[in-house]
């Protein structure tokens, strides 16, 4: 790993002003296009907006992960640049040992590994006549890792006594590592194992739809560098969105957005304990998209269907 590291000046006139005229004469709403249309990590973004309503935190991420169990429900966003996930549950059980975490209640369910976490901030956002409040936190590239949403006003109270807490009176500039692919571990899982480009995101939709149409209970990881959200459960429905390759992913209580368009690989490898099917879409960096297999609790039907269906999926 390239342990280099870069103090950026984020604060600079030029940058903020560049992204307000993405906002206001492009439309471009969302920071992490804005951050690679401008050509900067997204971190160095939104520390350009810091301000009353954009507050840099002190990086003690254990302690802010802790207190966001007194926001009652939440909606927490992890993505990666083809997936996105956004269940809306409660941090009721925290579990943080040697910087590794993990955050579950509901159908949220995060680990997180913290030495990988870099720069933290408090969000207050107006949007539509409602302001949100949120912790949002980047990892050491810069890359945003996980952003938790209070999804109640009775969690309000809680989020304004966490700022003023936190609160980083004087930050200094945000330092970032440089970004290195190789960081994204979760592609070792599938060394040795069988791949295929050819027509990979119609295989990676294929075998969603039967998940679908076969009613299969299935194990879904979608990881970055620094988190993982994980569900367990049926998926529900695959629906086109307007934009071109991308997906709502649905499932009994919230649902996720699948960008098919980079998905360059699909690769197969067997649990190593139960032979258990393991599949990965992978983009063209090598870096996972989402890990899938069936629910560990699965009967011998399930676990037969979903073999069934991988297999489908694999053929030439």
């Amino acid at each position: 790993m390239n342990s280099t590291k870069a103090s950026v000046n984020a604060k600079r006139p030029d940058l903020k002003a560049a992204w307000e005229r993405l906002r206001t004469e492009q439309g471009i709403n969302s920071q992490r296009d804005g951050a690679a249309m401008l050509g900067v990590p997204e971190v160095v973004l939104q520390d350009a907006s810091s301000g009353p309503s954009v507050i840099r935190l002190k990086p003690k991420f254990a302690e802010l992960i802790q207190s966001a169990r007194n926001f009652g429900r939440v909606l927490t966003l992890v993505r990666n640049d083809s997936f996105i996930a956004m269940p809306v549950g409660e941090f009721e059980e925290v579990s943080i040992k040697d910087s590794r975490g993990r955050a579950h209640g509901g159908p949220v369910d995060v680990s997180f590994d913290l030495t990988r976490w870099g720069t933290a901030y408090g969000l207050i956002d107006e949007s539509k006549g409602a302001v949100r409040r949120s912790l949002y936190f980047f990892d050491d590239c810069g890359e945003a890792a996980m952003k938790v949403l209070v999804w109640s006003k009775d969690g309000e109270p809680a989020f304004n006594e966490v700022i003023e807490r936190f609160r980083d009176d004087d930050p200094g500039d945000v330092v970032i590592r440089p970004r290195n692919d190789a960081d994204w571990r979760s592609a070792e899982d599938f060394a040795g194992g069988r791949s295929t480009k050819s027509g990979a995101p119609k295989r990676a939709l294929d075998l969603l739809q039967t998940v679908v149409d076969r009613e299969i209970n299935v194990d879904l990881r979608i990881p970055t560098r620094a988190a993982e959200e994980r569900y367990v459960g049926p998926i529900r429905s695959l629906r086109a969105r307007e934009t071109e390759g991308w997906y709502d992913v649905t499932y009994p209580h919230f649902n996720t957005h699948l960008g098919t368009l980079d998905i360059a690989r699909c690769a197969l490898k067997s649990d190593g304990t139960s032979g258990t099917p393991l599949v990965g879409f992978i983009d063209a960096r090598d870096r996972v998209i989402c890990r899938l297999t069936v629910a560990p609790d699965a009967n011998a039907q399930a676990k037969a269907a979903w073999a069934k269906a991988v297999e489908q999926a694999f053929a030439d």
